[in-house]
């Protein structure tokens, strides 16, 4: 079986993380997303599978870990850019959806 580092393997556990949402398992389909991010072998991949992974956790309700996952973006996006902007503005929402 491929592996998520093998780039094949990451594209096919993609494709199917997309497809557990289009399902409307997005459990399942954060847990993938995660998954992808904490095995991505490169920095794209990585950032991909986080912004899934974020944007899903907030939308179910998991703002903490939402938070946490935008840090994550906060930490690889290099300072003054537009996605670090972004990911700040999205962790702050996040943040406020915990108090």
């Amino acid at each position: 079986m491929l592996g998520v580092n093998d780039g094949l393997g990451y594209q096919i556990a993609y494709l199917r993380a997309r497809a557990l949402e289009q399902a409307g398992r997005l459990d399942e389909a954060a847990a993938l997303y995660l998954q992808l991010a904490n095995d991505a072998a490169m920095t794209f991949q990585e950032v991909d599978a986080l912004e899934d992974a974020a944007r899903l956790n907030l939308s179910l309700g998991n703002a903490s870990q939402a938070a946490e996952l935008y840090g994550r973006l906060i930490e690889i996006a290099p300072e003054g850019t537009q996605p670090r902007a972004i990911y700040e503005m999205r962790q702050a929402e996040a943040l406020a959806a915990i108090s």
